[in-house]
């Protein structure tokens, strides 16, 4: 019972939005693992022993099953496994519909850990309208007005900007209590000790990358900074 304990402790929050909310309260960047290709469950074993606290995949439909980019597995089979390691999800569609993810995170009962990528209002509504526990992540939130007038879930809601967002911007959002989340894309093939300090500066709360190990050294574990707490 106490090894029980001591594990939920030092465990990551099951619900995506009470982990944002410990990012956006302990002004944190916390380390999402990009996956590229291989194993999934190996690579969030992975990921979850370095300290990450996300795994970003890529989800494809082939021949009208939905898999994971550039892996043979299928997205509903994967999904519990996955969240078996404590991590937390971020599904991007590619090529498919945010709202056909939905119903397979859904049917595996792992909306409390998933975020999914969504380009607008009306495909984020769709989500949210499937099962209200998963969270989202916009992108293209440039509009102060748009985040205003949003019938959306905030709380468990993540903006996606593909450098940083201008000061206004992420003063803004921190208000409206909606974390910021930035992919590495943007910068050199390797990130420097500069750039790490610069995602610190800028106060993002998510950072993907395929530098877990790096990133982790800088910014720390997440279960450093976000525990559950044991009942």
């Amino acid at each position: 019972m106490i090894a029980a304990a001591l594990f939920l402790s030092l465990t990551p929050p099951e619900d995506t939005g009470a982990l944002l909310e410990c990012a956006r309260n302990q002004r944190v960047t916390l380390v999402a693992s990009q996956f590229e290709s291989g194993n999934v469950r190996e690579a969030a074993e992975q990921a979850r022993r370095d300290g990450a606290a996300y795994i970003w995949i890529q989800v494809i439909d082939q021949n009208g099953i939905l898999i994971i980019h550039n892996a043979p597995d299928e997205l509903g089979h994967t999904l519990p496994r996955v969240a078996a390691t404590g991590l937390h999800l971020i599904l991007e569609p590619y090529g498919v519909r945010a709202e056909q993810i939905a119903r397979a995170v859904m049917d595996a009962g792992v909306s409390a850990q998933t975020l999914i990528v969504v380009p607008d209002e009306a495909s984020g509504a769709a989500v949210q309208a499937i099962d209200p526990g998963i969270g989202l992540v916009r992108t293209g939130l440039t509009d102060h007005y748009e985040v205003l007038s949003s019938e959306l879930d905030q709380s468990r809601m993540a903006a996606w900007f593909e450098y940083f967002p201008d000061a206004h911007m992420e003063y803004f959002l921190a208000g409206q209590g909606i974390a910021t989340i930035i992919p590495d894309f943007a910068f050199t093939d390797t990130m420097s000790a500069e750039d790490f300090a610069l995602v610190r500066r800028q106060h993002i709360e998510i950072l993907i990358t395929d530098q877990t190990e790096d990133a982790i050294a800088v910014f720390g574990r997440a279960e450093d900074h976000c525990r559950r707490h044991p009942e």
